[in-house]
């Protein structure tokens, strides 16, 4: 589950976290619109419009399974539900456990939505089959529909575009901490490859380390306070896994610096570490150097790059700025490349890791590789044939399947045919032949029994 950090006015946040226009349609009356966000989990169906007649879940918290009306059941519908007694992530499997195409939720302060991203409050819990979209309104707007729900049939409509161009710029905000940064990476290594591949598909891509955070009273120290889980004086701080040492906390920092190196030398390589690294590494940080250092040796040997290992070893001590005379003091000194990724990481106000942005709009939904990639598609002005021949590939190698299967039908039936018409006609020669056989003897036994006679 991705993590936050800190919620910030959306005023001074350089990248549009995804707030769009929900339409309600009344019988009779003009439609209405209001704002709402988009949780960062489940299928976003970027390009797309959901719509549906407005349920009111019952109980109003969606937290327990839903009892429908066969009105309901037959047609699409929206559940409308209140925040709050389970998670967000809870609400949304029992939405589409109930059938609807969509969840609401109504928040239970008074506060804008479009500073609050809707995710579970269990890290734990699995998002992997959540195929509906979850939206966030404030909770005037969301009295308001619950009111009018109750006393008429309200239909609403939601639009999810992401802002086109000629030439998509996508970046991924990353950190090892978090296993979803890892996962994402090797889940859209092989889009990554189409992309570049395809010829066709004007795109930029970036990848930023921002799982890091600040000591907030080591600068008045002059850094000279050094906290288990922070490399650098505190500059450079990580979390720790809960009920771990938070001295293992800085094997996420080490591990951070030796990707950014790698990823800033050997691009290509990168991609290809980062899905290694997932499969092999993930899950015991006190290893990570140890097996990081396993990876790069079998990747120097596979790109046939000489001392890759040892020219990120050397791009992660070079990275410190160690004041001339002195020694590389990792706990003290500052550095350069985790300098500046925190100053990108406050420059684009990023509140949570890993995230995806699209032509500088927050992606949400669910960080797997298809539907990051399917949503890069929808933000080209025109779609390049990459993004288009997906489904007609598809489409077109179920034909062609379906038309050898309908050719090789055909010939084993002309076959079983031969073979059976073959088998029937030596069948009916032989039973002539024995038929002539049997004549023929019949007449030798009567000749006989004459020649018999006469003698």
């Amino acid at each position: 589950m991705r993590v936050s950090i800190f919620l910030i006015f959306s005023a001074f946040i350089p990248f549009i976290i995804s707030v769009n226009i929900l339409q309600l349609h009344y019988p009779g009356k003009s439609p209405q619109s209001i704002p709402f966000s988009i949780a960062n989990f489940g299928q976003i169906p970027y390009g797309r419009n959901v719509t549906g007649e407005i349920h009111i879940s019952t109980p109003m918290n969606a937290c327990l399974p839903q009892s429908l009306n066969s009105h309901l059941q037959k047609n699409t519908f929206v559940l409308l539900a209140l925040r709050g007694n389970c998670s967000f992530l809870t609400k949304a499997y029992i939405a589409q456990a109930s059938g609807a195409s969509m969840l609401i939720v109504v928040d239970n302060v008074l506060e804008m939505t479009e500073n609050i991203i809707p995710m579970s409050s269990n890290d734990n819990e699995d998002t992997s089959n959540l195929t509906i979209p979850t939206l966030f309104i404030a909770k005037n707007d969301g009295d308001h529909l619950m009111k009018m729900s109750q006393n008429e049939s309200i239909n609403v409509s939601a639009n999810f575009l992401l802002k086109k161009s000629a030439k998509v710029n996508y970046t991924f905000w990353l950190t090892s901490s978090q296993p979803e940064s890892l996962s994402l990476v090797a889940s859209f290594h092989e889009y990554h490859k189409r992309i570049d591949e395809s010829g066709d598909a004007p795109t930029f891509f970036k990848a930023h380390y921002t799982g890091l955070f600040h000591c907030k009273f080591c600068n008045f120290t002059n850094y000279t306070y050094f906290p288990d889980n922070c490399i650098s004086g505190g500059r450079y701080c990580s979390a720790y896994p809960d009920g771990a040492n938070s001295s293992i906390a800085v094997n996420y920092i080490y591990e951070d610096l030796r990707q950014l190196c790698l990823y800033r030398h050997e691009l290509k390589v990168w991609w290809k570490y980062m899905t290694k690294f997932a499969k092999i590494c993930l899950g015991n940080p006190i290893l990570y150097e140890q097996c990081s250092i396993a990876v790069l040796n079998k990747l120097e040997k596979k790109f046939e790059i000489p001392n890759l290992t040892h020219k990120i070893q050397t791009c992660f001590n070079n990275s410190f700025i160690v004041p001339e005379g002195e020694k590389l003091d990792i706990n003290r000194n500052d550095n350069i490349l985790l300098k500046e990724e925190r100053k990108t990481s406050i420059d684009r106000a990023i509140g949570y890791w890993p995230m995806v942005t699209i032509n500088d709009e927050v992606y949400m939904g669910s960080l797997a590789g298809d539907l990051v990639f399917s949503a890069i598609c929808e933000a080209f002005e025109e779609k390049p044939r990459i993004c288009r021949v997906r489904v007609d590939d598809e489409n077109s190698i179920n034909s062609d399947i379906i038309i050898m299967v309908l050719i090789m039908t055909g010939f084993v039936v002309a076959c079983m045919t031969i073979i059976y018409c073959t088998s029937h006609k030596k069948r009916k020669d032989a039973k002539v032949r024995a038929m002539e056989i049997s004549e023929i003897i019949g007449k030798y036994h009567v000749l006989r029994e004459e020649k018999n006679n006469i003698a």
